[in-house]
């Protein structure tokens, strides 16, 4: 029994969500000389078809569009690649872990990998001459892992804002930039 001024917990049904998303992307790999976050930043846009099938998970569908800039001065080079993916992937809930289900928590933490397709065209560039020194000719097709994890804030019944970031691990190392050369293969976030 409950309280007078208490109501009951609120159950959880499983339900769909709409997510927009923009935001920006950053290649990592050998074109961009210490694989860590640079100045090369590009504008990248998509978003996510979900339901949520209990309080701790969830599957969902995302579409990302973006473009792909480095340059590596030591080497005189720079990329450009046009890129688009689509990934299906599980998440986690990660309150659900430690607490018990809330419909009307404020903060919601999150887990989300799986599998996905990037189709891209890349260019590889001289960077003192401007002369182009390999390009793809076709879309090129690589599988890669979706690994990340974001905070969904909960504004209303029907609305959050949710911030993310996700990191996209090709299998094979030299697919978008033509180099094999780290031991980490090529990714994006």
């Amino acid at each position: 029994s409950y309280a007078q001024d208490e109501l009951p917990p609120i159950p959880f049904h499983g339900y769909f969500y709409i997510q927009p998303n923009i935001g920006l992307s950053q290649y990592f790999g050998d074109l961009n000389k210490d694989d860590f976050w640079n100045n090369d930043r590009q504008l990248g846009y998509g978003g996510v078809l979900g339901y949520q099938l209990s309080p701790l998970f969830g599957i969902r569908g995302q579409f990302l569009k973006t473009d792909l800039y480095s340059e590596r001065a030591d080497q005189d080079l720079k990329l450009n690649s046009d890129l688009w993916d689509g990934a299906l992937n599980l998440t986690l809930n990660v309150n659900e872990i430690f607490a018990k289900y809330n419909a009307k928590r404020f903060l919601n933490i999150y887990l989300f990998t799986g599998a996905g397709i990037s189709n891209f065209k890349s260019d590889i560039t001289q960077l003192s001459t401007n002369t182009i020194l390999d390009s793809h000719t076709d879309w090129q097709h690589q599988f890669f892992l979706p690994v990340g994890g974001g905070a969904s804030f909960r504004l209303s019944n029907t609305f959050s804002v949710n911030l993310e970031y996700g990191d996209h691990i090709f299998f094979d190392g030299a697919a978008l930039d033509f180099k094999d050369g780290s031991k980490r293969d090529d990714h994006y976030s």
